[in-house]
């Protein structure tokens, strides 16, 4: 019997949730006690960040619709590609960031996991609206 670990597959499978949001645009991000706690006790945390990814979404789909296409082909995958990595840049670039390191990038989505230093960049990232969720990580076990 193999044991496998799918930490983010089963995060997005899931949608097992340590933080809560608030719809988004309205969003107010609250971090959990644990992640707090961390920070406070000076041990780094890492988190999945999501994007507000509707704008993309909705240009990418108007895309598909000019060009009678019912997925994505590779010109809107680079698309889809270049608008995020867009993105990513603005909230990582900006000033008081630098407490904020991606650890890992999904290029072609609306998601990055980051590790966070202090509670000075987690409230930085809480506070911008490009962010609509953040998800702790955990591990499954699964056996098969």
């Amino acid at each position: 019997m193999k044991r496998y670990t799918q930490t983010f597959l089963a995060a997005l499978a899931t949608g097992a949730i340590l933080l809560s949001v608030t719809p988004a645009h309205a969003s107010t991000l609250v971090a959990s006690e644990r992640l707090i706690d961390g920070l406070r006790n000076g041990i780094p945390q890492d988190v999945y960040v999501t994007l507000d990814s509707d704008a993309i979404n909705s240009d990418l789909a108007k895309m598909r619709a000019a060009r009678g296409l019912l997925h994505d082909d590779r010109q809107i995958v680079e698309e889809s590609c270049r608008r995020y990595a867009q993105m990513k840049k603005r909230l990582f670039g900006r000033r008081g960031m630098e407490s904020v390191h991606i650890i890992l990038d999904f290029e072609c989505l609306a998601t990055v996991k980051v590790r966070i230093f202090d509670l000075a960049g987690l409230a930085l990232l809480l506070r911008q609206p490009m962010v609509t969720n953040l998800s702790e990580p955990f591990q499954v076990t699964t056996t098969g």
